[in-house]
């Protein structure tokens, strides 16, 4: 034994601790040599003069037994880089490996003899204690077995003298000087090395069941240099080591379970029980239990992929997903980890929409293969070991980008759900689903959502259309009976339910006011696939369906010819589809049931081409007629109507007098002045016939002439596609939606009502947009999503408030949006 003064040690770490003196003194040298390749830093004299006055503080009895050689090697074997070593780095454990070791005086014996690989088999027999035996040591009871224990067993590498693992019964033992917390544990702990008060706690770790969660991890390291060498040396030359490798992994399974959240540990015995499997049971990787730490494809995943790959098997979604959850070059935005459950849904749904067998067609790559470098010192890195011909999918990035792409996808698509869920902690309400992409709710189970849509059918019936009352959606909804329903809950509301394939009128995602409890609403089914996106139903042709709707009301009945004709004029020229089909009638039969009124309705009708206009009026005109009279009230209409489209009001009776049948009495008729009276003296000149409108209730019609100003509106149906040509391009381009009417309908029908407030989201919007003169389109759309609103929508219902209210838009620009600071400030005060 060769003792080391703490002194000197202490003195030599205070003083020349830069160049890793006192670690060559206590014969660490490779401590040693590290301190010395850094002194530059000054790092190494700061940590050196911490040791030596902990040397200086350290019992003298501790400091002998730790830094005391237990195990002197005399004349050491010095194999050659080009033979020992070069083995030692690939991994050749066939290679004979030779040494002289000696046992210090705690030992028995000596060995003293050169030592072959048969003799190193021979002592790792000797010395192993397998699965499931017990062995008493020093006292201490170990159940379990899977440790070595004796007097002589060398290190497999022959450079570091007894194996780290053995655990020598003649060492001394000291309970009493414990050290559960590891502080006297060195980095690569050996049995021999450590100092009594270690070898007990280590022997009571062992004899409680080798599972305290909070021991050292120095101490299952110890024990997992002997699971090391049992797998790693023993089973390649013994059947009976080979037999035990089920029971050693299984150990190291649940040691993961218990220090996987160390630092170094999961990372070793992860890649240990990797190479194990991959070079003794290949089939079992696919059933590895584990996972890797960090983002790293656990090598299970990628021998199950591979072996799809070599099967030219379509690659199964769950497992597409894990890769890409897993890989290290992929990433993850707030919606998908916000909202994991319906992410992962969403993209398995896509996936097999874009992908199906095709994603891993076509793919070349390296072979899959497993290595392991040892825990333990006393052990030489296993080499490469290349699993069945397998192709490696972490060299592969084709299949990630396509997979990256897809989940930014399927982000997008989550984003407004997610916004709401992280601002109203809410996942399960109608509001709430009204933000989830259509095909999550085929899945989605909810109690408020079965019974909207149970609701919705008994209404419905056999029926695609019914008129009903929005107390039959409201009572699924959190409003309140006796409050307000606000626009943006029958927003989300028509959202939802086109989602589900039905619509309802009120729509306000158009131009539709707010109407709350008991107010009339139509519900109609939608076929597949429609959108409020997409509809050619355009704002245009709503205005002038509500101007028909106005005219069709004058005298409080409704003319089904009248009807007819609307419908058949605004919808047949258009060529819809059945959706918009539904939705424009839809939109007519709620018009009649809500008797709307031209408030808000001047703005909107200035936007129209002023060459259209008079033909527009011509066609209202026609749909008086259409059922072959007009009487005052309509003309009254007209009348209203005629200057909401900017034309003189006197047009109504120039075009009404067109159609007007010729009076009995031919024009060359003589024009009786009076009838005689032998009374009267006087005679009076009768007033003209035209002077004033006549005073019956309805104006009689030549129908001829109806019929021939019918057939020539009929000429409407070539202008009203293309009116609003240029707006509807401009919001395709946008993104937008058809505006949306804010104003509630006042009951009286006038024009000069008091305008009504703005509406709290719209509010919010404007308020946003005020903080600063100049935005870009991208940013206010986003403050428009926010608010749960369609961007160009939005803006124009800003836009109608600020004309009735100042006659000045307050928002303007396409790309570029400028923001009217005064106008805006007048408004939000």
């Amino acid at each position: 034994m060769i003792s080391k003064s703490k002194t000197v040690a202490a003195l030599l770490a205070i003083f020349l601790g830069s160049f890793g003196a006192h670690r060559f003194y206590l014969r660490s040298y490779g401590w040693g040599i590290l301190y010395f390749l850094f002194f530059w830093t000054l790092i190494p004299g700061l940590i050196g003069f911490v040791e030596g006055v902990r040397y200086l503080l350290m019992d003298e009895s501790k400091f002998t037994a730790k830094y005391t050689e237990e195990s002197a090697s005399v004349n050491e074997a010095k194999p050659s880089e080009t033979s020992s070593e070069s083995e030692r780095r690939s991994g050749n454990t066939s290679a004979d490996f030779t040494m002289e070791v000696s046992i210090g005086s705690g030992g028995s014996g000596s060995v003293g003899s050169q030592l072959d690989e048969e003799e190193m088999c021979d002592q790792s027999s000797k010395a192993w204690v397998p699965p499931g035996d017990e062995v008493s040591i020093n006292g201490y009871e170990i159940p379990g077995g899977m440790v070595y224990v004796g007097t002589g067993l060398s290190s497999v590498d022959g450079f570091h003298g007894v194996d780290a693992c053995l655990i020598d019964p003649t060492l001394d033992v000291d309970a009493s000087t414990s050290d559960p917390d590891g502080t006297r544990m060195s980095y690569w702990p050996s049995y021999s090395d450590i100092d009594s008060g270690c070898r007990a706690t280590y022997l009571e770790w062992l004899a409680n069941g080798r599972r305290d969660p909070d021991i050292d991890i120095g101490y299952v390291f110890l024990f997992f240099y002997g699971l090391e060498r049992r797998v790693l040396f023993d089973a390649q030359h013994s059947s009976q080591a080979r037999s035990e490798i089920p029971d050693i992994l299984a150990e190291v399974e649940e040691l993961l379970e218990v220090y996987g959240n160390e630092s170094s540990f999961p990372g070793y015995a992860t890649r240990f029980l990797n190479a194990v499997r991959a070079k003794y049971d290949p089939e079992s990787l696919t059933e590895i239990s584990h996972t890797s730490r960090g983002r790293e494809i656990p090598l299970g995943k990628r021998v199950r992929i591979g072996r799809q790959i070599v099967d030219e098997e379509p690659l199964d979604p769950e497992v597409a997903f894990e890769w890409f959850e897993q890989s290290s070059n992929t990433y993850l935005r707030t919606p998908g980890q916000r909202c994991e459950d319906e992410f992962k849904l969403l993209f398995f749904t896509k996936y097999e929409e874009r992908f199906g067998k095709g994603l891993l067609e076509d793919l070349d790559t390296a072979p899959l293969t497993v290595s392991y470098g040892s825990a333990s010192r006393s052990l030489p890195d296993l080499g490469e070991i290349e699993i069945d011909g397998l192709p490696d999918i972490s060299a592969l990035s084709e299949p990630l980008e396509a997979m990256q792409e897809l989940a930014n996808e399927c982000c997008d698509e989550l984003d407004a759900y997610s916004r709401y869920v992280g601002r109203a902690d809410d996942r399960d309400s109608l509001e709430a689903l009204s933000f989830l992409p259509k095909s999550l709710l085929d899945h989605y189970q909810s109690e408020s959502l079965t019974d909207c849509i149970q609701a919705i059918e008994n209404e419905l019936g056999e029926s695609e259309m019914v008129e009903t009352d929005l107390d039959l959606l409201l009572e699924h909804l959190p409003v309140d009976s006796s409050g307000d329903v606000r626009k943006r809950d029958l927003r989300r509301l028509a959202n939802l339910l086109e989602k589900l394939e039905f619509g309802v009128e009120p729509d306000t995602r158009f131009s539709a006011p707010s109407r709350g409890w008991g107010d009339p609403a139509v519900i109609y089914q939608l076929p597949p696939g429609s959108s409020a996106e997409t509809s050619a139903v355009s704002e245009g042709i709503r205005l002038i369906q509500k101007l028909a709707i106005k005219v069709v009301l004058a005298n409080d009945e409704v003319a089904p010819e009248q009807t007819e004709y609307l419908a058949e004029n605004l919808g047949s020229f258009l060529e819809l589809g059945e959706s918009d089909r539904m939705r424009l009638e839809a939109h007519r039969r709620w018009l009649i049931l809500d008797s709307p009124t031209l408030h808000g309705v001047r703005q909107r009708a200035e936007d129209l081409p002023d060459e259209q206009k008079p033909r527009i009026a011509k066609f209202l005109t026609a749909l008086a007629c259409s059922d072959g009279n007009i009487d005052s009230d309509e003309i009254q209409e007209l009348s209203k109507i005629y200057p909401v489209l900017g034309l003189d009001e006197e047009m109504v009776h120039t075009h009404i007098h067109e159609l007007q049948t010729k009076p009995p009495e031919a024009d060359d008729e003589p024009v009786t002045i009076q009838k005689p009276d032998s009374a009267s003296k006087h005679y009076e000149i009768p007033e003209s016939e035209t002077a004033e409108e006549p005073q019956t209730s309805e104006i009689e019609l030549d129908q001829d002439r109806v019929k021939r100003t019918l057939e020539e509106s009929q000429e409407v149906s070539a202008f009203l596609a293309d009116i609003f040509e240029d707006e509807e391009e401009e919001d395709a381009q946008q993104g937008s939606q058809p505006l949306e009417d804010q104003s509630p309908d006042p009951e009286s029908g006038s024009t000069d009502s008091k305008v009504e407030p703005l509406d709290e989201d719209h509010r919010r919007f404007l308020t946003a947009l005020s903080q600063k003169q100049q935005w870009d389109r991208e940013e206010v759309e986003e403050l428009a999503r926010e608010q749960g609103l369609f961007p160009g929508a939005a803006m124009e219902v800003i836009n109608d408030y600020a004309f009735e209210l100042v006659e000045t838009p307050v928002i303007e620009g396409v790309d570029e949006i400028m923001v009217n600071e005064e106008v805006s400030e007048e408004i939000l005060e």
